[in-house]
């Protein structure tokens, strides 16, 4: 027996945030690899003709079939006697560790780690890049859906870029490259690094003056991290990242959104 004044435990971030906004939903399959039928529909304008003639072909659609394979993510943790034997319990002063908390406890540190990491998956796929812990890539969706990925410069660091124009080019873009399907808006989700440039950029100052959002924040003066709305576009900061061990035994923290980036889906 001791005495023990309090016991505090350490949770570590579990982000969410892109698993909370409903855009992936789980379809359970058979074996290890499946496809993705594509079928591009075609519109075209169509040229006058004079009557009696022959009509003008319609260039027909054409489908694809794109094959890709599942991966195993996965941790095990072993326990052994000497992990329980005649340890005191986490915040007792008198009883014993038991076989089952311990079990409880090392399942809810794996479903942690397997949670966090879905949510690090599903950023890399918004980003056109599922990655893996060490940053390869395990599959680059422009690539394989034959997309070719638009990047906006919003150069930060001098006065003088119009945000405006840049935002309607993120928007212009999306819109024209839905084709047929629809939205219910853009969404950019921040680095913080971003957020602070953009927060501090004179354009950015100038048009929030005499501005107050719709959620009654300012965000030249409120709280702004449950997001804000500025030319069209939702931004929100978001922070998500985590450990990713070393064989060295040492930790490297990996972003989520690139350092200095936003991603616009």
């Amino acid at each position: 027996a001791m005495a023990l004044g309090e016991a505090i435990r350490i949770i570590p971030n579990q982000w969410g945030l892109i698993g909370s906004l409903g855009l992936f939903g789980p379809k359970p399959i058979r074996g290890t690899k499946f496809s993705i039928e594509k079928k591009n529909g075609v519109l075209q304008l169509v040229q006058s003709s004079e009557r009696g003639t022959s009509l003008p072909g319609q260039a027909r659609s054409k489908r694809a079939m794109l094959d890709f394979r599942t991966e195993r993510f996965g941790l095990k943790s072993r326990i052994t006697a000497d992990d329980i034997d005649g340890i005191r319990a986490f915040g007792s002063e008198t009883e014993l560790k038991q076989v089952l908390g311990e079990v409880l406890d090392r399942q809810e540190e794996l479903r942690g780690s397997i949670d966090i990491t879905r949510e690090y998956l599903r950023a890399g796929a918004l980003q056109g890049q599922v990655l893996d812990a060490d940053g390869s890539v395990i599959v680059d969706l422009h690539q394989a859906f034959g997309i070719t990925k638009k990047s906006v410069n919003f150069v930060l660091g001098t006065g003088t870029t119009d945000l405006g124009s840049k935002t309607r080019e993120v928007t212009r873009h999306i819109r024209t490259n839905l084709l047929g399907d629809v939205m219910t808006g853009v969404m950019g989700l921040m680095h913080p690094e971003f957020t602070d440039k953009l927060m501090a950029h004179s354009d950015f100052k100038e048009r929030y003056k005499h501005y107050q959002n719709q959620n009654g924040g300012d965000p030249l003066r409120d709280d702004t991290s449950s997001g804000f709305d500025f030319q069209g576009i939702h931004w929100k900061e978001y922070q998500g990242e985590g450990p990713v061990p070393q064989e060295d035994g040492t930790t490297v923290t990996r972003s989520f959104i690139p350092a200095g980036e936003v991603s616009f889906f």
